[in-house]
């Protein structure tokens, strides 16, 4: 049985550039699985712990032993289309802003269309985005499976940390 997990991801916690804030990680106990979100983050892994155990998880669902993936819900064509972005990060580094200038534009532009633009977190007001407070992680999970078609992440950081949330 693990006594810890860690979820590492660059700009997240894990400055593997920055050799003063990596030292606290010295002394990995043995007893710490660990849980890269890159490649890169995988081969630090492995050359500086390699008693630990470190499960690559690229863009993958974090699920608990025994737990079933449930789903997406489907909904009709006439429904319309349903696109989302979600972020708790800085707005100019995540791309928030990009996101609301891609919605009003594509407004401007087909302005007929059934599209919606949801917005979740820390995203900039507009008309043509509908705004939500950020969501505990049950809650997103949920209206993603329930209402989500296209998700976006316009980060403007080289690391690609954090998605979909921007932490």
């Amino acid at each position: 049985a693990w006594k810890q997990s860690i979820h590492l991801y660059p700009g997240g916690g894990m400055l593997i550039g920055d050799p003063g804030h990596m030292s606290k990680y010295r002394d990995m106990p043995e007893d710490v699985l660990l849980f890269p979100t890159q490649a890169f983050v995988l081969d630090y892994c492995r050359e500086h712990w390699p008693k630990n155990p470190a499960i690559p998880v690229y863009g993958a669902p974090y699920l608990r032993q025994g737990q079933v993936p449930v789903p997406k819900q489907l909904h009709l064509p006439t429904d319309g289309l349903v696109a989302c972005f979600t972020s708790v990060g800085f707005v100019h580094e995540k791309g928030a802003d990009m996101y609301v200038q891609l919605a009003e534009k594509y407004r401007r532009v087909y302005p007929k269309d059934n599209v919606t633009f949801y917005g979740v977190g820390n995203v900039p007001a507009s008309r043509a985005v509908v705004t939500m407070k950020a969501l505990p992680q049950v809650a997103l999970d949920k209206f993603y499976r329930g209402k989500v078609d296209v998700y976006f992440n316009l980060e403007r950081t080289r690391l690609g940390n954090g998605w979909p949330l921007g932490g």
